[in-house]
């Protein structure tokens, strides 16, 4: 069975009768202080529907935490500028659909996730892509998606829009036109691509980078620097360090917490990165963030 294969028959399975059950949206992405002219954060969206096991993914929207658990057959959208972190508890297999609107790039693929003593192994098991091909059902539905909803009709508004998001993938797959790009086109897309979907994953390297992407290691090196001025390692401590700072604005969770959920493996090396990168330890941002809101709290009650 080709990857398309793969892709059709899952997809197809949840548009039968009563397939798709609950859909839940984070809508509300980092904030601009957080944006870089480079746009390490890309303007991506996406829809992940569970197919088997259990899935798990834990974040802030909006200063808000959630942890959200997932079942077969479950949905979750993650609009412009949020971001995934994978945190199952048991492994699972998902259909994703990724849409990237600066790059004209759609992406569909089945991935597996299994939780083990040293991380959380991922594994691509179909994936296909379509670049410089603008769909406009597609980029409408997705940013109906990102809306609020009518209050009235939220759940089944929301649940109609996944259910023609999958009918989308179909007829995309179902084109005599769509086809996997020739191996080694767009590889710096694709590289920052992967590397905003993963980079919560501690396992993630220059091998398994090189490995999705079909191209020898230091290949991928040389583009790196030759196209982003930089390398693969920092290219994704940016991606790490960026999103903790949300998380650290989150007082739920504590300084470890948050070093695991931005795939750090070792505190003491998060502490050193982010002190090298933003001129003060994550405790000191997380203080210097608690005074201005308790400034900007007591302005408030006084004005």
């Amino acid at each position: 069975m080709t990857d398309r294969e793969m892709l059709l028959e899952h997809a197809r399975k949840l548009m039968l009768p009563g397939a798709l059950h609950r859909c839940h949206r984070i809508i509300k992405g980092l904030q601009a202080r957080n944006l870089r002219g480079e746009s390490y954060l890309r303007e991506s969206q996406r829809l992940i529907l569970v197919v088997s096991g259990e899935a798990r993914f834990v974040g802030v929207e909006a200063g808000e935490h959630f942890d959200l658990k997932l079942k077969v057959g479950d949905a979750i959208f993650f609009g412009p500028r949020s971001y995934i972190c994978p945190k199952p508890r048991q492994s699972y297999q998902s259909l994703g659909l990724l849409y990237q609107p600066d790059d004209a790039l759609i992406k569909l693929s089945l991935t597996s996730r299994v939780p083990g003593p040293t991380g959380v192994t991922l594994s691509y098991l179909a994936q296909w892509e379509l670049w410089r091909k603008t769909h406009l059902r597609l980029d409408y539905l997705f940013r109906l998606l990102g809306e609020t909803a009518p209050v009235a009709t939220a759940d089944s508004y929301v649940h109609k829009l996944c259910e023609l998001l999958v009918a989308e993938a179909i007829e995309l797959l179902n084109a005599p036109t769509s086809k996997n790009p020739e191996p080694g086109s767009y590889l710096w897309e694709r590289a920052c691509t992967y590397l905003a979907d993963h980079w919560a994953d501690a396992s993630i390297s220059r091998a398994s980078l090189a490995r999705y992407l079909n191209a020898h290691p230091n290949h991928v090196s040389r583009i790196f620097r030759h196209t982003g001025k930089t390398t693969i390692a920092a290219y994704l401590n940016e991606l790490r360090l960026m999103h903790s700072l949300d998380l650290l604005e989150d007082s739920s969770y504590n300084i470890t917490e948050i070093a695991a959920l931005c795939g750090y493996s070792d505190l003491q090396y998060y502490i050193y990165c982010f002190r090298r990168r933003f001129g003060n330890t994550p405790g000191q941002f997380r203080n210097q963030h608690r005074r201005r809101n308790a400034a900007s709290s007591l302005t408030t009650t006084h004005s």
